[in-house]
């Protein structure tokens, strides 16, 4: 974790998590709400990896946290983009567009 750590520019508090402890980190994304929320590449690539970065994509108390999946030996790096929620008249309109 350490080499994360010093590729990642934050001021203030970082936690770190093993990652056999994805519950806890997912608590304490939904206590703190962290701005950025970065993930080991192998870690992001496991099936309890995968879960978490979908838990995290799909809640809407952590829409504003930046997700980025890194490297330890900092040759990848990638920002996992969130599907951007569809304004309430544009939902209104497509579910009626099939109506007589």
């Amino acid at each position: 974790m350490p080499a994360l750590r010093e590729r990642v520019e934050v001021a203030g508090d970082v936690l770190t998590f093993a990652d056999t402890e994805p519950i806890q980190a997912l608590q304490a994304m939904m206590e703190h709400r962290p701005p950025l929320i970065v993930l080991e590449r192998l870690f992001a690539a496991t099936p309890r990896g995968a879960a978490l970065i979908n838990r995290i994509k799909s809640d809407p108390q952590l829409s504003m946290c930046e997700v980025r999946v890194m490297s330890h030996t900092g040759d990848y790096t990638r920002q996992v983009v969130k599907p951007m929620p569809q304004p309430a008249h544009a939902a209104t309109a497509a579910a009626g567009a099939g109506s007589p």
